[in-house]
């Protein structure tokens, strides 16, 4: 286990008697996985980083009254690996006034080996990523995304939500937004791509020092 994964783990057992929750944690071989997929539409939080490993740790955090009833998944196939949540077995989501004080927040952290393709879809995650890829494509609704130190092509969709990209100095950039304003200091004629897009969000795309 990574040391930053061991640390987050030890804060969340550290409160754990205060709040609802559970935590889930997978370990994965990697060495034949060339494509991660995370289905988000009910993640909250994703974090994702890249490092010179042939496991991928996978960190599920889940807090809320019904946290008993939400279960991690993956799944391999075709050297994809598919990252997603469930539900157990027939839980029912009450649709009452009562279940809708029932709040539930669902975090997961990734640790992959670099130079992946991923690919993650979400309707309300906040997305944050940092390392080396062979490929990032983000798809997202109304969550922030913030890409850290990062390196590889990469296609950036965010409809509401700010993007905030700080790339390394192989990384070229194209930034759009219909509704927000655009900062853009990464140069041209980089070895690598990068297209930021959203409506109503800011972007920011920056060289890294």
């Amino acid at each position: 286990m990574s040391k930053g994964v061991a640390s987050i783990l030890i804060i969340l057992f550290g409160v754990s008697e205060i709040f609802s929750q559970k935590i889930v944690e997978k370990r994965i071989e990697a060495s034949k996985i060339e494509k991660v997929i995370i289905n988000g539409n009910a993640i909250h939080k994703i974090s994702i980083r890249t490092e010179k490993t042939n496991e991928i740790e996978v960190l599920c955090h889940i807090e809320g009254e019904s946290y008993e009833n939400i279960i991690l998944t993956t799944f391999e196939a075709d050297n994809i690996l598919t990252v997603g949540t469930s539900t157990t077995p027939y839980f029912v989501v009450e649709n009452d006034k009562l279940a809708a004080h029932k709040v539930m927040y669902i975090e997961v952290m990734i640790v992959l080996p670099e130079h992946l393709n991923v690919f993650i879809n979400s309707e309300i995650a906040a997305v944050e990523t940092e390392g080396n890829y062979k490929y990032l494509y983000l798809l997202l609704e109304n969550g922030n995304c913030i890409i850290s130190h990062f390196s590889g092509d990469a296609n950036i969709q965010s409809k509401h939500g700010d993007i905030f990209v700080y790339a390394e100095k192989n990384v070229s950039g194209r930034a759009i937004s219909k509704y927000g304003n655009v900062i853009n200091t990464l140069h041209s004629g980089g070895k690598f791509n990068l297209m930021a897009e959203s409506r109503d969000g800011n972007i920011s795309l920056i060289e890294t020092k």
